[in-house]
């Protein structure tokens, strides 16, 4: 083989080569019999049955080596072409009996049968070139051997209807050569098109995945992204409304952000949102909820065909899977704790409901302004009595300037 052709390539030569042996020894054997049969009153049946025997032990031998590159081609990594290798020696010494066969036939037989022999051989290579179009080596082993030794044979009887059948056989031959290795080197190309293809497609599915990922996955946190909760809440609204079910939305807000900005490096501010966005992760693992990035410091999370009960009763896990984390905060301003907490707002859809996605939303944002305003670290669930969200962020937008302008003046 090529030493430029690719391992996948070469796997399906040998293949391919292997596939069709057990048919090219049937062909062989069947020859051999009309070789026989046709010149038998000739021929000496003693060197026959000899010659018989060593073809159908050169042909075992073959069958052999099939045998064993099917029990082991599982297990091959870069040896694929050594077994092209091992096919040639046996079909080389089956052309070369052959060979001598053709010849012994010819010179040993009445004339009318050599226009039949030359008839038996042509047929006889035609057939088995017609298995072994993988290989180069293969070709030129079954085909030179034949017609050489009936060129020479019918070259030494020096009659003309001897010199017209060498003739006759070396042009089909000739052909035969110049067919079989054109067909060989477009087989060999498709392979290696066909590798070239695979790699590609492999590639393509690479980059494919890798843009997929890049335009939904968050790249600081590594959790979907806000285009993804968009997308998620605008199909499971859609959903609830089509089929008359409920869904809930939780928002999720790290408490005293502005703080922990103002007082711990930049890397740290990431290390801490990577590390709640990783917690809230693992813990809303189940088919369906997906946690998602909100906006800078907030998370949410969609919970298909749950109401605000069982909202909140996942919420308080992952209120509880946050402190557990015990991730540094000693100048958080919610009471009792000096590591970071998180506070949680509750929207429910209800069967029925008409709001949209901006109401939801709405809805979930000023349900979490309240758990802030009651300290952080708390959960709150969204009731028409709550104050409105603009006015609440409003009221944070003013206290967080307040807050920066302290800590510049610091």
């Amino acid at each position: 083989m090529a030493t430029n052709e690719s391992q996948q390539s070469t796997q399906l030569i040998a293949v391919n080569l292997f596939k069709y042996s057990a048919a090219t020894a049937l062909m062989h054997l069947l020859f051999a019999i009309v070789l026989v049969f046709t010149s038998r009153e000739f021929i000496a049946m003693d060197y026959a049955s000899y010659w018989l025997a060593l073809l159908v032990c050169a042909l075992l031998s073959g069958l052999l080596c099939k045998s064993i590159f099917n029990r082991t081609k599982a297990q091959q990594s870069e040896s694929f072409d050594k077994w092209e290798n091992t096919l040639v020696y046996p079909t080389i010494v089956v052309s070369l009996l052959f060979a001598l066969a053709y010849y012994y036939a010819v010179t040993n037989t009445d004339p009318s049968l050599w226009t039949m022999i030359a008839f038996i051989a042509v047929m006889h290579i035609g057939s088995v070139v017609m298995a072994c179009l993988y290989s180069k080596k293969i070709i030129l082993a079954s085909i030179l051997p034949v017609p050489i030794s009936l060129l020479a044979a019918f070259m030494i009887i020096a009659l003309p209807l001897p010199y017209i059948l060498a003739a006759s056989v070396g042009f089909f031959c000739s052909l035969l050569l110049y067919f079989s290795l054109s067909v060989n080197r477009s087989l060999v190309t498709g392979f290696n098109m066909q590798d070239m293809y695979e790699k590609e497609a492999k590639q393509s599915d690479y980059y494919r995945t890798k843009v997929e990922t890049s335009t939904f996955e968050d790249p600081q946190t590594g959790i979907f992204n806000r285009r993804i909760f968009d997308f998620i809440i605008n199909e499971e609204i859609r959903r609830a409304k089509r089929i008359d079910s409920q869904l809930s939305l939780v928002i999720i807000e790290i408490d005293c952000f502005s703080e922990y900005q103002a007082h711990y490096s930049a890397s740290k501010v990431e290390e801490c949102i990577c590390s709640v966005a990783s917690v809230l992760a693992k813990a809303t693992s189940r088919g369906g909820e997906f946690i998602t990035r909100f906006d800078k410091q907030r998370f949410a999370l969609v919970i298909p065909n749950g109401d605000k009960l069982e909202a909140f009763a996942f919420s308080s896990k992952l209120l509880d899977f946050v402190n557990r984390a015990e991730l540094e905060n000693l100048h958080s301003s919610v009471e009792g704790l000096k590591t970071v907490s998180i506070s949680i707002g509750i929207a429910e859809f209800t069967k029925g409901s008409i709001i949209d996605i901006e109401d939801i939303t709405a809805q979930a944002l000023t349900a979490l302004a309240t758990a802030k305003q009651k300290g952080g670290n708390k959960i709150a669930t969204f009731s028409e009595e709550m104050p409105r969200t603009d006015t609440l962020i409003e009221e944070k937008i003013s206290s967080d300037i307040t807050s920066e302008k302290a800590t510049s003046h610091v």
